[in-house]
């Protein structure tokens, strides 16, 4: 303490001794408690126990287990290339503006690569936080506007064991620990450390940019392995992963409702290419004053109408709709034509939107203490903050699959095509939903999901086809292949130059009709004994611009002007 500080401290105590009032509410110094609270051992699973001033605290690094006293079981999330949707994405509900972090990570993997943990901001000073596996050694990223700073610490990380990593710093300070030890202190060398956070990630990385120490060599940024514990400034990373775990799992809790559990498999429905539309009555929902909605759903379409719930008006009442947009879900809620939405998270690089033609799952739920509404998909997350505080319900009528058309649009939204694919497991509440025996009206709805008759695979097309995959079935695109055909397996139409006479192929486009282009794409098969000659030529006549291929020495070269 301050000397001037003390002495004006000790000063006030006297005069307040000297006037008859009590003091002991405020006393110099810290008095050191001789009370032992860890002597009763009340730390389980190997916890160490570590005793405060007035209480106890348990360390669960050496153990599996959470909680207090180390004695709470976790649910374990398995993270794979093999599963399409596990790797999670946290949004913040507010961005942080963050000069200090606590991070802690328990992970058990045999892989020698992989990102742990990750961070993005849309703001333009940035910033970001980096954990990673890299040949079984961790490695932090930090990067502010002092720049970017990388750490490494630890070793034989991926032996299949688990590992609790902490990371703690306040401002320029930083501290890293491995299983409970603390192994490094640096200190950075800028002021400037605020790392400005929008989203975090568990197991793969938000950012790709050319700096990233994850370089080519390292193969897969994708963490496989699993986890226990991801938490960034008591954010629980894991939380939507756990979540959707929990509301997929299909245990039953209440036999009695009106609605009974049933399994996904029984309600699943497929919409084809006629529009179909199942209306729900939401005054028939029991929803005990919970707002919830989940289901799965599998299509290839990129924008379409999932789910709607309105009354005859989307200018009164409440409103809400899911649906796709540009490959992913589009949330929107609204009173009185007053209507808010939420995307949710994009994809992680080098995976697929929603609309790939494998099942996704989906979960809202407005928390009663917060007001706020969250987005789960595929175990990433993203957050809905209302302006105005309110108790979200459904009300009218709640419609499957499309929209009525006699239904006016909120204001500044634009209409969705009716959806064309597969929902399952679709639950209001702690309703669980079944088109055909709870929906009063339904057309061109089937029972199932299809599957179609064929996919696509590496060597579905041949000769560099692309390939198309179908609701129905495949399609080859052939069109920078030389070969035809359903699977481009067919040779394309074959004319023959004779190199002893002049022969060409000569074409000129009509005036009114002359393309101009900015990029060209150019597929031409030969089959040749000579060592040169011009395969193509293209000139303009009016800007001297041209464009030749040829064989010149047995070899193919190009030459342009523009």
């Amino acid at each position: 303490m301050n000397a001037k500080i003390s002495a004006s401290f000790q000063n006030q105590v006297k005069e307040r001794k000297s006037s008859g009032s009590r003091p002991n509410a405020i006393s110099l110094g810290c008095p050191i408690t001789k009370t032992d609270y860890c002597v009763s051992s009340p730390c389980e699973n190997l916890g160490r126990c570590e005793s405060g001033h007035n209480s106890f605290k348990c360390d669960c690094f050496a153990s599996l287990f959470d909680g207090p006293t180390c004695g709470a079981e976790p649910l374990i999330v398995s993270l794979g290339s093999s599963r399409e949707s596990d790797y999670p994405v946290l949004a913040v509900p507010r961005p942080i503006r963050s000069e200090a972090e606590n991070i802690e990570v328990k992970f058990k993997t045999k892989d020698d690569y992989g990102v742990l943990l990750d961070t993005a901001s849309g703001n333009k000073k940035g910033g970001r936080v980096t954990i990673a596996l890299r040949k079984g050694k961790l490695e932090l990223m930090l990067k502010s506007g002092g720049g970017s700073h990388v750490f490494s610490w630890g070793y034989g990380l991926n032996d299949n064991e688990w590992h609790t990593v902490r990371v703690k710093r306040t401002g320029e300070k930083l501290l890293l620990f491995i299983d409970g030890r603390w192994e490094h202190s640096y200190f950075l060398p800028s002021s400037d450390t605020v790392i400005y956070v929008d989203e975090i990630s568990g197991g793969h990385s938000l950012n790709h940019e050319p700096e990233s120490f994850m370089d080519e060599s390292s193969g897969s940024e994708l963490f496989e392995g699993f986890l226990a514990k991801l938490v960034f400034n008591n954010f629980d990373v894991l939380h939507p992963v756990r979540d959707k775990m929990s509301e997929f799992s299909g245990e039953v809790k209440d036999d009695s409702r009106r609605l009974k559990n049933r399994k996904a498999k029984s309600n699943t429905v497929s919409f084809d290419a006629t529009p179909g539309m199942a209306t729900f009555a939401t005054t028939s929902l029991m929803s005990d004053d919970v707002f919830r909605i989940s289901f799965k759903f599998r299509t290839l379409l990129r924008s379409a109408m999932i789910l709607m719930a309105c009354e005859n008006s989307t200018m009164t009442g409440n409103y809400m709709s899911i649906e796709l947009w540009n490959g992913r879900i589009r949330y929107s809620y609204g009173i009185n034509g007053k209507v808010e939405s939420v995307l949710s998270p994009s994809p992680p690089t080098g995976r697929r939107f929603l609309s790939d033609m494998r099942w996704h799952s989906v979960l809202i739920h407005q928390d009663a203490k917060t007001g706020l509404h969250h987005l789960f998909v595929d175990n990433s997350s993203n957050v809905l903050a209302p302006q105005k505080s309110y108790v979200a319900r459904l009300s009218g009528n709640l419609y499957l699959g499309s929209r009525p058309e006699w239904i006016p649009l909120p204001p500044r939204k634009q209409p969705s095509a009716p959806f064309r694919g597969c929902v399952s497991a679709l639950k209001v509440a702690n309703d669980v939903l079944d088109v055909f025996s709870d929906s009063p009206k339904f057309e061109n709805v089937q029972k199932g999901c299809p599957n179609p008759s064929a996919r696509c695979h590496s060597n579905s097309c041949q000769h560099n086809g692309k390939c198309h995959q179908g609701w129905k079935d495949i399609k080859c695109d052939c069109s920078m292949t030389t070969y035809g055909g359903d699977f481009c397996d067919e040779m394309g139409t074959t004319y023959a130059f004779d190199s002893n006479t002049f022969s060409t192929i000569f074409l000129e486009y009509p005036k009114r009709k002359r393309p101009s282009s900015n990029a060209d794409r150019l597929v031409v098969g030969f089959q040749t004994k000579s060592r040169e000659g011009v395969l193509l030529s293209v000139q303009c006549a009016v800007d001297g611009d041209f464009l030749t291929v040829y064989l010149v020495r047995k070899k193919v070269s190009n030459d342009q002007s523009r």
